[in-house]
């Protein structure tokens, strides 16, 4: 006797639901990026009215207005453990006496850069980008110490696949990449990671050794820490160097013949505009 179809996916269903779930698909790997050549990345979410370093939502709309499309934040916490768009130790810019870290979320959000310009949470500038799909944002967190790891993951993880991969994160020491190992378990892969060379003394040796991991394909450096020579290592490793902070046109124009794929910076604007 011929069994009627909708017995047959009856019983194949009982015999799966009998089994237990299934284990979640493995993550897709995705291809690691150099961050495009010629890219001029916004420094601080770039200038605004003459001032830089304001981390501020207007300037990261009137930026964008000028025709950026990368930019770099300042993220730190508050004493309640949220992230926020602000470069320690500029206090004194929005009116504290104390850190950030011994002030609330609420208070940091009363204050204004230089009594001008609002200040933000990580979670509304990710909602910024949000509505801007050809935004990319690089982080400096300053390190990746766990309490900023898990807030990170926390921010992040309420937003959409198409904007956590236009999220960069920039590693600091050798040691990072352990952090970076978590949140991507949390969060799935990065296609641009970047190392800055600022925060501890790595020799081009240790650099070049650095790019042999399959995660890194970026670098950025000072401009006294930039060489021609650096540059030349890089290259040789399929990966990409920046430069940071340039403000004058000419002297970027300089580092980009000595072999810089861009520049950060506050004030330079794209060609153009």
């Amino acid at each position: 006797m011929r069994i009627p179809r909708a017995v047959m996916l009856a019983v194949l269903v009982s015999l799966v639901s009998g089994c237990g779930e299934a284990p979640p698909p493995e993550p897709v790997p995705i291809e690691r990026q150099r961050i495009p050549e010629g890219v001029l990345i916004a420094h601080a979410l770039g200038g605004i009215n003459a001032i830089s370093g304001s981390n501020s939502p207007q300037a990261f709309v009137h930026n964008y207005g000028r025709g950026f499309r990368w930019f770099e934040v300042d993220l730190a916490l508050t004493a309640d453990e949220e992230m926020v768009c602000f470069h320690l130790g500029q206090e004194a810019a929005i009116g504290l006496e104390v850190k950030i870290a011994e002030t609330s979320t609420e208070e940091f959000l009363s204050r204004r850069f230089w009594r001008r310009f609002r200040l933000m949470t990580f979670d509304e500038l990710l909602t910024l980008m949000e509505s801007r799909p050809d935004a990319f944002l690089i982080t400096d967190t300053k390190s990746w110490e766990p309490p900023i790891v898990e807030a990170f993951i926390r921010e992040v993880a309420r937003y959409p696949a198409s904007v956590r991969r236009r999220i960069v994160p920039q590693l600091y020491r050798e040691s990072d990449f352990d952090a970076l190992e978590k949140i991507e378990s949390a969060l799935g892969e990065f296609p641009y990671v970047i190392l800055t060379l600022y925060a501890a003394w790595l020799p081009d040796e240790k650099v070049v050794e650095l790019l042999g991991r399959p995660e890194l394909r970026n670098i950025t450096a000072s401009d006294r820490r930039f060489s021609s020579s650096l540059a030349e290592k890089v290259h040789a490793q399929d990966a990409a160097i920046f430069v940071h902070t340039i403000n004058d046109r000419a002297e970027a124009a300089s580092f980009v013949r000595a072999g810089a794929d861009g520049i950060y910076t506050d004030f330079v604007t794209p060609l153009g505009r």
